[in-house]
């Protein structure tokens, strides 16, 4: 009874710790081909902290947009062609040591905004998302990598839901 109870408390901790959340707004209806692939993806960050990163933010997004990407097999050139931008609003690296001493310290967080672009370079559709860790010890280490992953799985998500 005593595993079995340490096991549900450590489950509990574990969902209430990470959170991601999204939202879609479509704009533009007649745009939002349901067969298309994301030919271009151009990222840039707003967050105002260059310099106090130890990761380059831009290319760790695009990194896991494309395997995402390519895990969905959609990459296919005779579709139509829609260009994607992401804008990264805000970003904390973390720490799971601070999360583990002190509970609702060393959040890792990860905030964006994308707008989905047609072939007229109108814009389709618009979304966001956004990935926490807030509490945790050894077993979110690494959540940052984790916060880029789980954040375009969420993006490719609500663009290619129906």
């Amino acid at each position: 009874m005593f595993k079995v109870k340490n096991i549900s408390v450590f489950l509990l901790l574990l969902l209430i710790s990470c959170s991601t959340t999204s939202t879609k707004d479509v704009i533009n209806p007649a745009g939002l081909n349901k067969d298309f692939t994301i030919e271009r993806i151009i990222i840039k960050q707003s967050t105002g902290k260059n310099d106090d990163l130890y990761i380059d933010i831009e290319n760790r997004m695009l990194s896991s947009i494309n395997h995402q990407l390519s895990k969905r097999n959609i990459l296919n050139k005779s579709l139509p062609q829609y260009t994607l931008h992401i804008n990264i609003r805000d970003y904390e690296e973390g720490s799971a040591w601070l999360r583990w001493v002190v509970p609702g310290m060393g959040e890792t967080y990860l905030n964006i905004e994308a707008i989905l672009y047609d072939e007229t370079n109108q814009p389709v559709s618009q979304h966001r998302a956004s990935r926490s860790v807030q509490g945790g010890g050894g077993y979110t280490a690494g959540a940052w990598k984790r916060a880029f992953d789980s954040v375009a799985i969420e993006l490719l998500d609500s663009i290619y839901q129906s």
